[in-house]
């Protein structure tokens, strides 16, 4: 069984309204964290940043809230952005692993950070937990969620399609121009089964407030 976690406050209710509507409508169950006046989900206080582009350092904690008190051991837990968009089921992802992350497409060089920390997929497992658990420690020292995500999976594009060992731990590494998308600025992108519409596509979001 697959489910989804989303999270967000009152400045950020349009996108959330719509990521869970994304998620209902191609009959999945999702989780939503209120970090404060959304006005329904499961009220949540931790640290993240107001401004456009924004990091969420305490996404690791609400993903090992969400792991312990609602997912059952060998589901599946997707960590759902809530400016992303759920396109097309998704299924596929139920394989062997612990985390799956999504990486960027390589350019003329690697990306800084690889993992583009706005869609994670996660196994409930001893190992999974314990993956949380560092990821949280190593964002509690920082304002960032995706820094410390990039440090502990350690992978690029080079990685693309194929499954890691990191010491306990087994990582999927999926293409993000499946189900991370953000490239679709310029052309379509007919392979996205999720898109994410992050800080600097936010213009090219299909719904506003009315």
């Amino acid at each position: 069984m697959i489910k989804f976690v989303t999270a967000g406050d009152e400045n950020f209710k349009v996108f959330v309204d719509n990521a869970v509507k994304s998620v209902q409508d191609q009959g999945y169950e999702i989780i939503v964290y209120d970090l404060g006046g959304l006005g329904y989900g499961q009220p949540f206080y931790g640290k993240f940043g107001k401004e456009n582009n924004a990091k969420i350092p305490c996404k690791p904690r609400i993903i090992l809230d969400c792991l312990k008190n609602h997912i059952n051991e060998d589901e599946y837990l997707v960590w759902f952005d809530a400016d992303a968009l759920l396109l097309d089921n998704i299924d596929e992802i139920q394989q062997d692993y612990n985390v799956g992350v999504t990486v960027r497409q390589a350019k003329t060089k690697e990306h800084q950070f690889p993992i583009n920390a706005g869609i994670v997929f996660f196994k409930k497992n001893s190992a999974t937990m314990e993956f949380v658990k560092t990821w949280v420690s190593l964002a509690d020292k920082t304002t960032s969620d995706q820094g410390p995500l990039n440090q502990l999976c350690s992978v690029n594009s080079k990685n693309l399609g194929s499954i890691v060992s990191r010491g306990i731990w087994t990582l999927k590494v999926f293409p993000c121009v499946i189900y991370n998308n953000v490239y679709f600025k310029r052309k379509p992108q007919p392979l996205a089964k999720i898109k994410h519409y992050k800080s600097k596509l936010r213009r090219l979001y299909p719904y506003t407030e009315e």
